[in-house]
């Protein structure tokens, strides 16, 4: 039987375009990944007598929960107060409004005081050693307190899609006009196994 030289060719080029579509693909689904990661923790499920003011602090920025009953918004959200969401609602922390800082003009440090240093793009708390002078060291003060608040919204993970990636890099996931999978050998994650992935990665 004799072989077309140009059909090898061609299917050659065509699997390491798949090869590579393969790659890429893992690839952005790593950086999905580490994006969540950075912003999001899954803290499990919270009765909605739990949206309590208290979670509002810098400590629990990210945080997500699953809201197991129906409520009400609260001043406490970022929607403002009287909006009715349902069970299984998801509600994270989020930074509604960044602290404002000044430049201390303190000539001897305040040990009643906390002083903070502009460092890679953000304020870093500085522990003083006693003898500085914070105005010439160039320290700021937090003027504004920032404000945290709960938002339905950014909580909002119930839908959350894994990143279509076949299992055989020949096998490249298309997807149709409307957004769906094409190939009949990849499957998107439902939402029961994205909470538990969720969970295995940033723990409950």
């Amino acid at each position: 039987m004799a072989y077309d030289l140009n059909d090898l060719v061609t299917t050659k080029q065509l699997g390491n375009a798949a090869q590579r579509a393969h790659d890429e693909a893992k690839n952005l689904q790593e950086q999905i990944k580490n994006k969540l990661t950075g912003v999001y923790k899954a803290k499990g499920s919270l009765a909605p007598a739990g949206l309590v003011s208290s979670l509002l602090i810098p400590a629990n920025e990210g945080f997500v929960y699953n809201i197991t009953g129906d409520f009400t918004t609260t001043a406490d959200f970022i929607e403002g107060a009287g909006k009715k969401h349902t069970a299984g609602t998801n509600v994270a922390i989020i930074e509604a409004v960044a602290p404002v800082y000044t430049a201390s003009t303190d000539t001897t440090v305040n040990a009643g005081k906390t002083y903070y240093a502009y460092r890679n793009n953000g304020y870093s708390v500085v522990v003083p050693a006693g003898n500085e002078n914070p105005s010439e060291e160039g320290w700021f003060e937090m003027a504004t307190p920032g404000v945290y608040k709960f938002d339905v919204h950014a909580g909002d993970i119930s839908n959350l899609q894994v990143l279509a990636v076949p299992t055989a890099s020949g096998n490249l996931a298309l997807l149709d006009a409307t957004g769906q999978v094409t190939d009949s050998t990849v499957a998107i994650a439902e939402d029961e196994e994205v909470a538990e992935m969720l969970d295995e990665i940033y723990g409950a």
